[in-house]
């Protein structure tokens, strides 16, 4: 029972997230309850952190650790065989290539050409290949990667998602798709160029709670 109020604490904030990310405008630029919650995690966690009662830090740690894991398993309930299956093969090889291709060549660039930090680059990685900053957070309970490392990655994730999630609807809609994919990668290096180890005094700003 000593991580109940931890758990309260940050159950408290993922409903806050929840239903604001219901309200109209929310929805008009497309931010989903995820994201605003990792925003007022950082916040929380950069400007609140002292005034967070210590009791509470043991039950947030347990939260963003053990509960997440089990968050991911329930999440992945949602999709059905019948979903699967209306996909096709077609769309099931699809999803292969894109997350193998997508992870591997993340991570030789990052640790081969950018001479990255092993850990920073696959947490980076698997984010964008999987499911943003979700993946990063239930690998590093499994990879154990320093803090700050993971901080980067969640926003580097986050960002270049963000802007993504925008720019490519804007460019296909106008028949610019090949253009539009060429950005991507072009934006998916340039968040590799921001890990690099000069920058990484970032941390300092972008810190878990």
């Amino acid at each position: 029972m000593k991580n109940i109020k931890g758990i309260i604490f940050c159950s408290i904030f993922a409903l806050a997230a929840y239903f604001t990310c219901k309200c109209g405008f929310c929805q008009s630029i497309n931010l989903n309850s995820l994201t605003l919650a990792i925003i007022a995690g950082m916040i929380i966690g950069n400007v609140f952190n002292k005034f967070i009662p210590a009791e509470f830090r043991e039950g947030i740690t347990f939260s963003a650790k053990r509960l997440l894991r089990l968050a991911i398993i329930l999440y992945g309930f949602r999709i059905t065989f019948q979903q699967i299956f209306a996909v096709g093969l077609q769309g099931f090889w699809a999803d292969v290539i894109m997350l193998a291709t997508t992870y591997l060549l993340g991570y030789y660039l990052g640790t081969r050409v950018f001479k990255l930090d092993k850990d920073l680059c696959m947490l980076t990685a698997i984010g964008s290949s999987v499911c943003g900053a979700a993946a990063v957070l239930g690998t590093d309970s499994m990879l154990k990667a320093d803090s700050h490392k993971v901080s980067l990655a969640v926003s580097t994730v986050v960002l270049f998602g963000t802007i993504s999630m925008f720019l490519y609807p804007f460019l296909a809609s106008l028949g610019r798709r090949a253009l539009s994919g060429f950005i991507l990668v072009q934006l998916y290096m340039k968040s590799l160029r921001l890990l690099r180890p000069e920058v990484l005094f970032l941390h300092r700003f972008v810190t878990l709670p």
